[in-house]
């Protein structure tokens, strides 16, 4: 009786298409592990939209692997990101690793998100094309192996933790020395970066981190500066000697589909370890008072002083079937902290609540919201004058008439204005070039205008986009969609119309949808 052959092994190749090293070595990769018997998905062809989103999904669930090729430029891609995520999410559900990233001559920091999945994960370095053969060996030898079955610490060169911290460079400083120090775009800056600009928010939420403790929301459009703002308070708490504790839901996956017991389990494992609280067994949390109950009796009790828990993308628990009962629960321990019985456990506590989405949309019966027990502090797109501290803090890269015309375009969005300075500064590419194919599928913008599309179809909101961009309006005036949107920063109401966020999303969108 014969033996029957084993199935070739499938791999996916994520790269960032615009990096010429990257693209290079994707191409030498597939035509590699081609020959030598394999199956490979490489994103050369596929049109933007429903179609790309759910082809994504199809091949990251038909893949024995994901090859991530990791540099300077593809670990600030968000399409990069985004299929990192998923294939992370997909080894959480399966108990067993499928990514084998390959670093493309780069040795320092991911990124938070990345460095979160892939910073344990055995990597191969790639310094030439001289590697390309080496590099597909050991991705062959590594997944016949099953090396992506349990995360290993790398070998040979360690990557460091973060980008070195830099001075702020003076108005001579040259471009070499600027490109030194920029950081990638979309990274969450922490207190002391150089290339913080202050808004209205700062100084309010400075003077809270002083006061007693309190509950402060942070509201604003996906990508305009929440993390790092929040991230200034905590440290602001930490001069004003409260302890603090940091819980990113964007770590938990997609917590919609976890059940509550899970969910639950995960901010406790996530609070005990931000708080160095050791020897605490994690019960099973069958409702929200028994998340109440355990904060008070293993968390507060074993915490000296006044304490500041933090949930970063506080609005990720929306659709859950128990968002209620969470936010209900945040909403006690706020209430806890004027209750005579309960204020001197819960007085020394403090809620620092980060979130995309106007909190009238979280929870149907708006007494028991965390949301609405203060003034939100909103962040709004840089103004005209605070795109010029940021262009100073860059050494005067743009001439005013230039800030000018990139306003117009992007209309201050904290996000895709760091982008365009990280696009002439690190790319050294030139403002007309920026202008000329700024809507362009795959121009300096090109990565995250994707990402953005292929969201409004994975949330069915292409066609309410569509309206507002054709009409002005979204369908049936339903202002749900509206507040959807204006939560993704892709539309805003001006002059009693709604209209898409910015410039370069009317002109992309008109092209796509």
């Amino acid at each position: 009786m014969t033996t029957p052959a084993s199935p070739p092994l499938r791999f996916f190749i994520s790269y960032r298409r615009r990096a010429a090293a990257d693209a290079r070595l994707a191409e030498a990769l597939h035509g590699a592990l081609v020959q030598a018997g394999c199956e490979v998905f490489i994103d050369q062809s596929m049109p933007i939209g429903i179609d790309w989103s759910a082809e994504i999904d199809r091949r990251l669930a038909w893949c024995d692997y994901l090859v991530v090729l990791l540099s300077k430029d593809s670990i600030a891609s968000e399409m990069v990101q985004g299929e990192v995520r998923r294939a992370h999410h997909a080894v959480k559900a399966n108990g067993q690793s499928k990514i084998l990233p390959v670093r493309v001559d780069y040795r320092d920091g991911l990124g938070y998100e990345l460095d979160s999945y892939l910073g344990k994960l055995q990597y191969a370095l790639w310094q030439g094309p001289q590697d390309d053969a080496r590099i597909a060996a050991e991705i062959l030898r590594g997944a016949l192996s099953g090396a992506g079955a349990a995360p290993v610490d790398p070998q040979g060169d360690t990557p460091a933790p973060g980008a070195p911290a830099s001075a702020r460079p003076d108005a001579k400083a040259n471009m070499r020395l600027l490109r030194e120090s920029l950081p990638a775009p979309g990274s969450p800056l922490d207190s002391e970066n150089p290339f913080y600009v202050r808004r209205d928010a700062d100084g309010r939420i400075e003077v809270f981190a002083l006061g007693n403790p309190r509950t402060v929301v942070i509201k604003g459009p996906s990508q305009s500066g929440k993390s790092s703002l929040l991230l200034r308070y905590l440290a602001q708490c930490l001069v004003a000697e409260k302890k603090v504790a940091l819980v990113d839901l964007t770590l938990f996956g997609d917590v919609r589909n976890h059940g509550f017991s899970d969910f639950a389990g995960q901010f406790v494992e996530v609070l005990l370890s931000e708080l160095a609280i050791r020897g605490v067994a994690v019960p099973t949390f069958l409702r929200a008072l028994d998340l109440t109950n355990f904060v008070e009796d293993q968390v507060l009790a074993r915490v000296d002083g006044a304490l500041v828990i933090a949930i970063d993308d506080a609005d990720r628990v929306i659709g859950s079937a128990w968002q209620e009962d969470f936010y209900s629960a945040l909403r006690g321990w706020d209430g806890n902290r004027t209750n005579p019985s309960k204020k001197r456990t819960w007085g020394r506590l403090g809620l620092a609540l980060a979130l995309a989405t106007d909190p009238k949309m979280l929870i149907e019966s708006g007494f028991t919201s965390p949301f609405n027990v203060t003034v939100p502090l909103k962040l709004a797109p840089f103004s005209r004058v605070q795109l010029g501290a940021f262009n100073a803090a860059h050494s005067n890269l743009f001439a005013s008439g230039d800030l000018d015309r990139l306003y117009a375009l992007l209309r201050g969005h904290p996000y895709l204005t760091a982008l365009a300075f990280y696009r002439l500064i690190a790319e050294e590419s030139t403002f007309e070039a920026l202008c000329e194919h700024a809507a362009d599928e795959f121009g300096p913008f090109g990565d995250h205008l994707r990402a953005r599309i292929d969201r409004l179809y994975a949330a069915r909101l292409h066609e309410a986009m569509r309206a507002i961009v054709l009409h002005g309006t979204v369908p049936g005036n339903d202002r749900r969609l509206f507040y959807r949107l204006e939560a993704a920063g892709l539309a805003r109401e001006e002059g009693g119309r709604i209209v898409p966020g910015n410039e370069l999303y009317r002109q992309f969108f008109k092209a796509v949808l």
